[in-house]
């Protein structure tokens, strides 16, 4: 009697255990998008105390997370347009940035990731939220950020300012038409 509740019960933890071996070295794609984009957030993120050899590995870090063509193309509030192409320029940027300012701190936040149907690349909508010191407003922003895989990893490749209501300002509006109403009996 042992015996026959022993072998489905031994079956079933055997099944849930291989189920969460393959959701752990195989994640979703989607996972591991919000993952990567967290850490990139992380790394672009400096204190003050960190050291000069400091800051140029973890500029070189924060670059790696991109493809060598990257194409960045940010409207920053209060500091004008802002256009980067190229790995190579982004970890000069990156390095400017941390050597110029004190501190820098960077979140991304509610990241909606759509995956290509080939799941070979993706398009993630984010809230960039920053702080630099001096300024006392908070950066926010709305990023469109494209992804593709490469060699398993998924690496950035164009990262772009969604022109939102708060940020679009189209001109004069439009001369307002008289209404006319038609009674009918």
């Amino acid at each position: 009697m042992n015996k026959s509740i022993f072998r489905p019960v031994a079956l079933a933890v055997l099944v849930l255990l291989a189920a969460a071996g393959w959701k752990l070295f195989f994640p979703h794609p989607e996972k591991v998008i919000r993952r990567r984009l967290t850490e990139l957030a992380k790394l672009a993120s400096f204190g003050p105390k960190e050291g000069q050899l400091a800051k140029a590995v973890n500029a070189q870090k924060a670059a790696d997370y991109f493809t060598e063509d990257a194409e960045i193309v940010v409207d920053l509030t209060g500091y004008g347009s802002m256009k980067i192409n190229g790995r190579n320029d982004l970890f000069q940027a990156l390095l400017a940035a941390r050597t110029q300012l004190s501190m820098v701190e960077v979140q991304f936040l509610d990241m909606n990731v759509v995956l290509d149907p080939n799941k070979q690349g993706a398009v993630v909508d984010l809230t960039a939220k920053g702080r630099v010191p001096g300024d006392r407003d908070i950066q926010v922003m709305e990023l469109k950020v494209s992804l593709k895989l490469v060699d398993r990893k998924w690496l950035i490749r164009r990262v772009e300012t969604v022109k939102t209501l708060s940020r679009y300002h189209p001109g004069p509006p439009p001369q307002s038409v008289p209404l006319r109403f038609a009674v009918y009996d």
